[in-house]
């Protein structure tokens, strides 16, 4: 997911504001001396906290898409965490059809984040995968 910093979704940051994740500035339309002339409205700023930042998952960058247009720092983007990835249960372990392998069916939680919640991805869900594993001489490794 892409946060934009400059962005102009105020309210869609309100949530994550009062939860002090973000923090929301006002600009006149001045502030920016790249803005070009149909861009001269009040925009807002919007910036990861401390708290915020735990769910960044890199660097701010300029999105490639805006690469060639020069906004200053209206165009930086950090990505974050939608979600939580964890380990729900191992459901199965059965033997492979090739001897010396298994397959072991198991499920991933997906919880939802400030962010995640703010962007309309607010229930936690379950999915079943399974995994092949092999035996070696040095003990059991991950096919697929």
């Amino acid at each position: 997911m892409l946060f934009y910093r400059g962005s102009d979704l105020t309210r869609m940051f309100e949530p994550l504001r009062s939860e002090g994740l973000v923090t929301v500035t006002m600009e006149p339309p001045w502030s920016n001396p790249h803005a070009l002339p149909w861009m001269l409205g009040p925009t807002s700023r919007t910036s990861l906290t401390d708290k915020g930042k735990q769910f960044a998952t890199g660097e701010p960058f300029v999105p490639p898409q805006m690469s060639s247009i020069t906004y200053g720092t209206l165009q930086e983007a950090i990505m974050v965490k939608y979600a939580i990835v964890e380990l729900g249960e191992i459901t199965g372990i059965t033997a492979g059809d090739i001897a010396g392998t298994l397959v072991a069916d198991y499920t991933l939680v997906k919880k939802p984040t400030p962010f995640g919640k703010a962007f309309n991805f607010t229930a936690e869900t379950r999915t079943t995968y399974h995994a092949d594993f092999k035996n070696y001489d040095d003990g059991w490794r991950l096919v697929r």
